[in-house]
């Protein structure tokens, strides 16, 4: 059973650039996400004013001067600093190799490792066993994704018998996605849903405001172009059995399925998309409008838009 998610977002990014509003939007709907615990910079925390729940909340601190009271912990790479606070201390950890470390630490119910992000590329299983007989289950796991495998590092990690893991929306500060690993592990039967991935967009929205930076439209989970479509037999193939080419359902993450309208189109995704406008297409007439709709695309270079499919259905007497 899975203890503890943790978000690290707000403790990773600048959100100076952005509304109050907006930091708290943003916070609300991570929780709704499905994360257990947030994780925030002073300067966020300030921010999050009366909506800050210290109960769920983890500080993190870089000297004692940041310390605000009351949350539920403070995270440090040198609690020491922090006295007799509730600390959850940071370790980093480039490889299996140096967790020789761990032995110098008696309260390793406390720590957070952070790093392994070539741990696929060694023994994995073994690997992963030797971390977990090193560490208590309370203890916590942070992969850094320089490999591209923190997801399904921290994935495996909190299915395996259960473990406390952290990670950040879109990957922020190079940790793991946040909603690949929710994902994953509502998908798979061990777990069950634990928060609502609809959200997903919206907090999309906010991500891209917070960091000024968009993020990349084949992004996994996140990407506005990860369940569009442009060939023919791909739309016939999930218009008949949509698990065949997708992993899971668009609307699981608050996503739509799309077509394009293109050289590459067939008569099943035309069809289709007249229907869904209103429309009973002359099954006659398809194949006129089919060649149309190829010859059009190939003269503009791209896809074409509704009221163009439209404007050629009627030219063509599909409708």
């Amino acid at each position: 059973m899975i203890t503890r998610l943790t978000d690290l977002t707000l403790r990773c990014v600048d959100t100076s650039a952005v509304s109050d509003e907006t930091v708290r939007e943003f916070y609300a709907l991570a929780f709704r996400m499905g994360a257990d615990l947030l994780e925030v910079s002073p300067a966020n925390a300030r921010r999050l004013g009366a909506q800050l729940d210290p109960a769920r909340t983890i500080l993190y601190v870089k000297d004692p001067s940041e310390v605000l009271q009351d949350f539920v912990r403070y995270s440090c790479h040198t609690p020491e600093l922090l006295w007799s606070l509730p600390v959850l201390r940071e370790v980093n950890i480039k490889d299996m190799r140096e967790l020789t470390r761990l032995q110098g630490y008696e309260d390793k119910v406390s720590l957070r490792i952070i790093g392994l992000d070539d741990l696929f590329l060694q023994d994995f299983r073994r690997q992963l066993q030797r971390l977990q007989q090193q560490l208590p289950a309370s203890a916590e796991l942070c992969p850094t994704n320089g490999c591209g495998c923190a997801s399904a590092i921290l994935t495996e990690w909190l299915l395996k018998d259960g473990g406390n893991g952290a990670a950040a929306f879109a990957g922020a500060g190079g940790f793991a996605p946040i909603e690949e690993v929710l994902l994953a592990l509502q998908l798979t039967r061990k777990y069950q849903k634990r928060g609502d991935l609809t959200v997903l967009p919206r907090m999309k929205q906010l991500y891209e405001q917070i960091t000024g930076q968009p993020l990349s439209p084949y992004k996994a989970v996140l990407g506005s172009q990860i369940f569009a479509v442009k060939s023919g037999i791909h739309v016939d193939g999930i218009l008949k059995s949509a698990k065949t080419y997708e992993p899971y359902p668009p609307e699981l993450v608050g996503a739509r399925r799309s077509f394009s309208i293109g050289k590459h189109s067939g008569r099943a995704g035309i069809l289709y998309l007249l229907q869904q406008l209103g429309y009973t297409p002359d099954p006659a007439r398809l194949a006129a409008l089919l060649t149309r709709i190829q010859q059009h695309s190939e003269q503009k270079h791209r896809a074409l838009t509704t009221e163009e499919l439209l404007t050629l259905a009627r030219e063509v007497g599909a409708i």
